[in-house]
C-alpha cells in the first residue's frame, strides 16, 4: 500500500487522522500537511491540510490544489483586484454573520474601498497605500469612526486572501489605524442636550431626534418607528423593527430582540405633536402617503433619510463646545444617564444589547459619577496626608 504522494515535486508522508462522524461513529483517514507559502514579514509558514479517505483521494485534492503549480509550490496566480477580493470575503461571511453586518459593510465598502482602491491588483497594495486611503477618508468625511472600520475591513479581506493563498503576506501588518483629533467626549453635554430639546424644537427632524434620545434607539430604529409600535392607552412602546443601511424595512432591531419600554410622558407629548405635524403633511400634499404607518415622515410622507438627518445635526453641534458628537452620541448619552440610577441588567434590556459588555462600552464617565468619585478620594486620603505631613512637603 502506498503510504506516500507527490507535491511539487516532493514526496509526503501520510498520516492517519481519526475522524467522528456526526452520527458518532469513528472512521480512519488519511491527511498531509504541505507547505504553499511563507510569510516574509514573520517568518510563519503558511500549509494547508488535504485529507481523504483513501491515497488517491488526498492525492487528486493535492493535484487540483490552485496552491501547487507546475512542478513547485507556489501562490495561487493572484491577478485579483481589491474589489474581487472584497466581495468574495463578504461572500464566505455570509455564512458566519447576520445580513446586517454584510450589508453594513458593503456599504462601507461601496463608498470609500472600491472608488479608491477597488481596481488596484492585491499584489500591489502596501501598507502605505492604505494608510493614505485612511488620511484620505477622514479628510473627505471628518468622520473618526470611518477610517478604523475601512482598516478592519481590508485588514480581515487581506488576512482571508493569506488563507486561501492569494497572498504570502497581510500588507495590514505595517500598517496602523489611521488617528487625527480624537473626539474629547462622546456624549452630549447640558448645553448640547438643551438646544436639541429646546432650542430646535420647531424643526421637522426634533421630534425624530428627541425620540431616539429619549428611548435610547439606533438610528434606524428611530427612523423605523411607526404608530403600530405605540400603545397610548398601556403607556408603552414596542422596539421591533428598523430602517436598514439600505433604506428598507426590515421587521426585526439590528440583534433581533425585541423589548417593550415605558417611557416618560414627554414621549408622548412628542408623538401627539407629531400626529398633528402629518395631517398638516395631509392637507399641504395630496399626494401624501405612508403605507408603512411610519411616524416620523417627510412632506411626501416618506421616512427620513440618514444623510439629511446627519447634515441638520452637525449643524446643531458644530454651534455647540463639541462638535465632533453624531448622531449615535444621543444612545450612548442616554445609556450613560440610565447607568447612574439602574442596574447594568436593566440598561441592557433598554439598549436592546445582546451582551452585557457592549453595554458597557456605551457608559461614559459623568460629570456626577466624576464628582462623587472625588469626594471619596477626599475623604478617604485627605486625613492621612494631613497626618503625614506631607501638606508641608507638597504645599498648594
Amino acid at each position: 500500500m502506498n503510504n506516500y504522494v507527490t507535491a511539487g515535486g516532493k514526496i509526503y508522508k501520510l498520516r492517519e487522522k481519526k475522524i467522528r462522524s456526526k452520527s458518532g461513529a469513528t472512521y480512519g483517514s488519511n491527511h498531509v500537511k504541505i507547505t504553499v507559502a511563507t510569510d516574509y514579514y514573520t517568518g510563519k509558514q503558511i500549509q494547508h491540510d488535504y485529507t481523504g479517505k483513501t491515497n488517491y483521494e488526498v492525492q487528486k485534492k493535492i493535484d487540483s490544489s490552485k496552491c501547487l503549480t507546475d512542478g513547485q509550490l507556489n501562490l495561487i496566480p493572484n491577478n485579483i483586484t481589491v474589489n474581487q477580493l472584497v466581495n468574495e470575503y463578504l461572500n464566505y461571511k455570509k455564512g458566519f454573520v447576520n445580513q446586517y453586518s454584510v450589508n453594513s459593510t458593503l456599504g462601507i465598502c461601496r463608498n470609500y474601498i472600491f472608488p479608491t482602491i477597488g481596481d488596484m491588483l492585491i499584489k500591489k497594495i502596501k501598507s502605505d497605500d492604505i494608510f493614505k486611503l485612511q488620511a484620505e477618508i477622514f479628510n473627505d468625511t471628518k468622520r473618526i469612526s470611518v477610517p478604523p472600520k475601512v482598516f478592519y475591513i481590508l485588514k480581515c479581506a487581506f488576512n482571508y486572501a493569506c488563507k486561501k493563498g492569494y497572498l504570502s503576506c497581510n500588507p495590514c501588518i505595517k500598517a496602523y489605524i489611521y488617528s487625527s483629533a480624537k473626539r474629547t467626549q462622546s456624549i452630549l453635554n447640558k448645553e448640547q442636550i438643551y438646544k436639541l430639546l429646546v432650542t430646535e424644537k420647531d424643526s421637522i427632524y426634533s421630534g425624530l431626534l428627541a425620540i431616539i434620545f429619549l428611548l435610547a434607539l439606533r438610528f434606524g430604529e428611530g427612523v423605523g418607528l411607526s404608530w403600530d409600535q405605540v400603545d397610548f392607552e398601556k403607556k408603552i412602546i414596542v422596539i421591533s423593527q428598523q430602517i436598514d443601511v439600505k433604506n428598507k424595512l426590515q421587521k426585526s432591531t439590528k440583534t433581533g430582540l425585541d423589548r417593550i419600554i415605558t417611557p416618560p410622558e414627554i414621549v408622548f407629548r412628542y408623538l401627539e405633536r407629531q400626529k398633528e405635524i402629518q395631517e398638516q403633511q395631509k392637507i399641504n400634499n395630496p399626494s401624501w402617503d405612508n403605507p408603512d404607518n411610519f411616524i416620523f415622515t417627510n412632506s411626501k410622507g416618506k421616512h427620513f433619510r440618514r444623510s439629511s438627518v446627519e447634515e441638520y445635526f452637525r449643524k446643531i453641534m458644530d454651534n455647540t463646545s463639541n462638535p465632533s458628537v453624531d448622531i449615535h452620541s444621543l444612545r450612548r448619552t442616554t445609556a450613560t444617564i440610565l447607568a447612574e440610577n439602574l442596574s447594568l441588567n436593566a440598561v441592557q434590556y433598554y439598549l436592546g444589547h445582546l451582551r452585557r459588555q457592549t453595554s458597557v462600552r456605551y457608559i461614559y464617565p459623568s460629570e456626577k459619577g466624576i464628582e462623587h468619585l472625588t469626594k471619596i478620594m477626599a475623604e478617604h486620603f485627605e486625613t492621612p496626608f494631613n497626618n503625614a505631613g506631607l501638606k508641608e512637603i507638597y504645599p498648594y
